[in-house]
């Protein structure tokens, strides 16, 4: 399945976003703020490929199609291979000491020469699994992940019912959506991915 998106980010080393626990300055578009993303390379827009290794239940493949609609970036989804992509995103699940209400997922993104590289990959916690969090919730965590991967930061300024992004206090992101809203396409539109690399 392929799907298009646009993302621009660029930083040097790793930057590590945990959902929920670090919050970003508010600023107004929530693109980080070294502009990392990814680039074009020889195609004639921004690409990525998610690499989904997730058993069943996690609905990254939904939270792919809705980040995938923005038309500056092509972003395709897999299941157990990128093939020869070169920018490819691995996520999967991990087995973390915290609880699924202290660590939902974490996004480690690693970028050269200001985009991010295939080294970039998400691990959601497998608490986040057992039968007590329900779909939406897996949900709204894979779209939160996915969003840091497309180059957006946590979305300060708004309520939790509005973005995936949004950043709520304790327990109440279990009833935060499970979609991104039209301010992170804002964002990726008209901050993340403005620009061709070519």
């Amino acid at each position: 399945m392929r799907r298009q998106r646009k993302h621009l980010a660029s930083i040097a080393g790793i930057a590590v976003g945990l959902l929920v626990l670090t919050a970003t300055p508010a600023v107004a578009s929530h693109a980080y703020g070294d502009a990392r993303h990814w680039t074009d390379g020889n195609q004639p827009r921004a690409y990525v490929t998610i690499n989904d290794h997730t058993p069943a239940g996690w609905p990254v493949l939904a939270a792919t199609n809705n980040w995938g609609t923005e038309p500056n970036i092509d972003v395709y989804y897999n299941f157990g291979g990128c093939g020869g992509t070169g920018h490819c995103v691995d996520v999967d699940l991990d087995s973390f000491t915290q609880s699924c209400g202290a660590v939902r997922g974490v996004t480690i993104e690693i970028t050269s020469g200001g985009h991010y590289t295939a080294s970039t990959y998400v691990r959601f916690n497998s608490k986040c699994s057992a039968s007590q969090f329900t779909n939406t919730n897996r949900r709204s965590i894979a779209c939160h992940e996915l969003g840091h991967v497309m180059g957006l930061g946590h979305d300060e300024n708004h309520p939790i019912s509005y973005s995936c992004m949004t950043t709520p206090v304790g327990d109440n992101w279990l009833d935060r959506t499970a979609f991104p809203g039209d301010h992170d396409f804002a964002a990726l539109h008209n901050v993340v991915y403005s620009h061709n690399d070519n």
